[in-house]
């Protein structure tokens, strides 16, 4: 899973970007529901999609809170200059238009009256609700330290889903050359 964090980070995410945030871990029995939650870690959720509108790659971050300065670190490491940033306009998203010399749109979220569907983010709510229902099915209780390699993981196989055979071999070949990260160092990279 390391392999894979380390991997993904060396891409940025480019042209149009949906952007929004999201929260991985479930409510303590006596704890704050919702975003106020001390078991949730938040993370930006952005999927890159072609002029049709259909996803190309997606990044899974997490970050220390949704503040203009977690945004504008996310922005620097994760986007490369230029593109088109689309979100749902919470006040952090505001760090997009001061980075890079980003476009920032900010879309009013409306459901769709029929649907009841968001439609601006469309592929960004099925990946969402993709990562929650594979992580949940595979882990059934998640750690917030280990949150960014949970996250890598997915993402990792949903970059590369149009070439499986690649996949395997990617992760192997990306593993050989990756020098050995024993416990120790990998619980401290969790930490930060």
């Amino acid at each position: 899973m390391q392999v894979m964090v380390e991997t993904d980070a060396q891409y940025k995410l480019s042209e149009i970007v949906t952007v929004d945030d999201a929260y991985l871990g479930g409510r303590l029995s006596g704890d704050k529901p919702g975003r106020g939650s001390s078991n949730k870690q938040p993370f930006v959720a952005a999927v890159q999609v072609n002029s049709e509108g259909h996803p190309r790659y997606v990044k899974m971050t997490p970050v220390k809170a949704f503040t203009s300065h977690e945004i504008q670190k996310w922005a620097f490491a994760n986007l490369q200059s230029g593109c088109l940033v689309a979100s749902d306009g919470l006040p952090c998203f505001n760090a997009f238009s001061k980075v890079n010399h980003h476009k920032d749109v900010r879309i009013k979220m409306r459901k769709d009256p029929r649907t009841g569907e968001i439609p601006y983010f469309y592929w960004l709510s099925i990946i969402l609700g993709n990562v929650k229902s594979a992580l949940t099915g595979t882990y059934r209780a998640s750690r917030k330290v280990y949150a960014q390699r949970y996250l890598a993981e997915y993402q990792y196989r949903i970059n590369r889903r149009f070439d499986l055979i690649k996949l395997f071999k990617s992760v192997l070949c990306e593993a050989h050359f990756t020098p050995p990260l024993p416990g120790k160092l990998l619980k401290r990279a969790a930490d930060n």
